[in-house]
């Protein structure tokens, strides 16, 4: 029994020694921390609280000031909120990043037509009638496909057509549309439609426009048409990729 007695208290005794070493290494450790952050010298600085896009204003509640190691600092950047309030983003701002004084403008950034171009495409302005093309509903920001239809030289009965691009945004409708008034009936006059198209298109739909005729389709809001053909008298001799 008196052995029982001695190991159970030589278990506990351990038991707690382990303990106290413990708490002895986290205490150690913590000190170790908190002296290292003194140590460390800190500075204010301005930084976005959220994304903010160009040509927002800058607001109590899209930059706070946060405390950065002295090296962190980006060069010039702001430290005081009266440096930006009543400013505007100059570029895109993301969550954390320094305010400095290229991202920082104070007027309103106005956008060129040119920065709406998606990279990679350019500006093409083509004609269209309201009337035969989508039936006028073609708006600024939609999606357009281009048809196209050539007539053979040597034989006028055989004509070719095509989708010869699809997704293509439309950028801008210019001019007004108004009605014209002949032995025909009445029929709306053509508009200017922008388009934002690759090269290679651009190419095409000058081709088509000299040759040929153009029509757009519009595209609906959720997905996009994903198959091209091509018809010769409305028999189909081109299926998949471009002409």
């Amino acid at each position: 029994m008196k052995r029982l007695r001695l190991s159970t208290l030589l278990l506990l005794s351990s038991v707690v020694m382990a303990l106290l070493a413990t708490v002895t290494v986290e205490s150690i450790l913590r000190n170790t921390v908190q002296a290292t952050r003194a140590s460390v010298k800190t500075v204010p600085v301005l930084v976005a609280t959220r994304e903010v896009t160009a040509g927002s204003p800058l607001t109590s509640t899209t930059w706070r000031v946060a405390s950065v190691p002295l090296g962190g600092r980006e060069p010039n950047a702001f430290v005081q909120s009266s440096q930006v309030v009543g400013k505007y983003a100059a570029q895109n701002l993301f969550p954390g990043e320094q305010l400095i004084p290229q991202l920082v403008s104070g007027q309103v950034q106005t956008l060129q037509f040119a920065d709406k171009i998606p990279s990679g495409d350019v500006a093409m302005a083509v004609l269209y009638n309201p009337l035969y093309d989508a039936g006028g509903f073609i708006q600024t920001g939609d999606y357009v496909s281009v048809l196209g239809v050539l007539t053979k030289s040597y034989d006028n009965n055989l004509y070719e057509s095509y989708i010869l691009a699809n997704h293509i945004y439309v950028l801008s409708i210019t001019g007004q549309s108004y009605s014209l008034s002949g032995t025909s009936g009445t029929a709306n006059a053509t508009r200017t439609v922008v388009l934002a198209v690759n090269p290679k298109e651009a190419n095409q739909i000058a081709y088509l426009e000299t040759f040929g005729q153009l029509d757009l389709l519009l595209e609906p809001t959720h997905g996009s048409p994903t198959s091209l053909g091509k018809q010769v008298n409305n028999d189909t001799v081109f299926a998949g990729g471009r002409p």
